[in-house]
């Protein structure tokens, strides 16, 4: 390199113009990384409340919060903090209700409580607990006529009242009482 050239280089890193240029150009990096980092912010922020949505539809439509976090694959607290508690508590109120017309719906249909619980994967006394009144007495009146089938059935075969209390998980006693109360 020349001393020219040298000169010309110093001069260049001297001038006070090129300085500005550098000053500037650092300063725009710094505000493109606050801009990218509140982009990032707001994006994780509009995905947030996707999933939240997700989770309250489940939610709607019976589903424990949790279960519904599972299913979508986000921990339960992490979606939480995101959900408003208003809108978890109309959400859970809204399952409630979808669940319970499902299972009326079930009930009118024929179902047993156990078909009911196979059917909506929970358990049977969920679902006797989310029956109602007027669609428990139901259930249990459907019941006792299905036993009492099951009892003459197997008594028309010729079974004992022993024979048939194994076969159909119950006592002696109860049968002697169906069979009686049949009688009166």
């Amino acid at each position: 390199m020349c001393s020219s050239d040298l000169k010309l280089k110093n001069k260049i890193i001297n001038n006070q113009d090129t300085k500005d240029i550098f000053e500037n150009v650092s300063g725009c990096k710094k505000e493109l990384k606050l801009a990218e980092s509140q982009i990032k912010k707001e994006l994780r922020r509009e995905n947030m409340s996707v999933i939240v949505n997700q989770a309250l539809d489940l939610v709607k439509k019976g589903r424990k919060f949790t279960e519904a976090a599972k299913e979508i694959g986000i921990p339960g607290a992490t979606i939480l903090t995101y959900t408003d508690k208003k809108a978890l508590k109309e959400a859970r109120i809204e399952g409630q209700k979808y669940k319970l017309a499902v299972i009326k719906d079930y009930i009118n249909k024929g179902y047993t409580v156990r078909q009911i619980a196979k059917e909506l994967n929970c358990s049977e006394e969920t679902i006797y607990a989310n029956m109602g009144k007027k669609y428990r007495s139901h259930w249990k009146k459907d019941q006792m006529q299905i036993r009492m089938k099951n009892i003459l059935k197997y008594k028309l075969q010729g079974l004992k009242n022993k024979e048939i209390a194994s076969k159909l998980n119950l006592s002696e006693d109860t049968i002697q009482r169906a069979l009686k109360n049949l009688n009166n």
